[in-house]
């Protein structure tokens, strides 16, 4: 019956929206690091040159960064909710101290 609950199919789908999102998050923050090292320096001169496009990648890779984030986050918030409310159901606990629980 635990296997059987809306609650797990909310709670599943709310976590896998939630690591994608923060998983793009991750890899767009470390391409803006990474076009941020290569053009520390060079960004007046990239400015000067009329080539500001390498600049506005770099904007693109942050926004696209945080846009992620703050919808990664909410997710992830509403899955451990919906994740303490199918335990409840499931276990009769919100939330237990089991190594296998506390680790997953």
């Amino acid at each position: 019956p635990a296997l059987q609950s809306n609650w797990l199919v909310i709670h599943v789908i709310n976590y896998f929206i939630s690591y994608s999102a923060l998983s793009i998050s991750f890899s767009a923050a470390i391409v803006y690091l990474i076009y941020r090292a290569i053009y520390r320096g060079r960004a007046q001169e990239i400015v000067m040159s009329g080539a500001d496009s390498q600049l506005s990648k770099d904007v693109t890779f942050d926004k696209l960064a945080y846009i992620s984030v703050t919808i990664g986050f909410p997710f992830l918030t509403v899955g451990l909710i919906t994740g303490s409310i199918w335990a409840k159901g499931a276990w009769g606990t919100y939330w237990g101290w089991d190594p296998k629980e506390t680790w997953s």
